[in-house]
């Protein structure tokens, strides 16, 4: 039989908790800068007929912390613009981004994501060391 006591685990979690709220700002700010990179990439890949899925390409102002120590933000396209030859609010970016039974895919969101994989660590890692100072 082994026994295992763990002494001052409540003042490591205290220290713990300290880290994580300098943190925390500061992988925001690093999610918000890739979020607005991502989106700058998808706008210039964005196919263009009458320029309202480009229009409608943006980044969610809302972060959302599901868990602690994760966060998401959203890119999005689609919706809050109208398409000027239909009138109608855009609903189609998925139907671009990886086509139908008609018409091929062209990928706009994937590749800019793709494109800024490097970026996405490098600015949160160099957040993230700066926090830790």
């Amino acid at each position: 039989m082994m026994e295992l006591k763990v002494y001052g685990h409540q003042q490591l979690m205290l220290e713990l908790a300290e880290i994580a709220s300098h943190i925390d700002p500061k992988v925001v700010e690093g999610l918000d800068e890739v979020a607005d990179k991502i989106v700058k990439d998808a706008k210039e890949l964005c196919p263009v007929d009458t320029g309202a899925l480009k229009r409608s390409t943006r980044k969610d102002k809302q972060l959302v912390s599901l868990y602690p120590f994760t966060y998401t933000i959203g890119v999005t396209a689609g919706g809050h613009v109208k398409n000027p030859k239909t009138g109608r609010e855009v609903d189609y970016a998925a139907y671009v981004e990886f086509g139908t039974s008609r018409t091929p895919a062209q990928p706009f969101m994937g590749p800019a994501i793709e494109k800024n994989r490097g970026e996405i660590r490098r600015i949160l890692s160099k957040k993230v060391l700066g926090a830790l100072g």
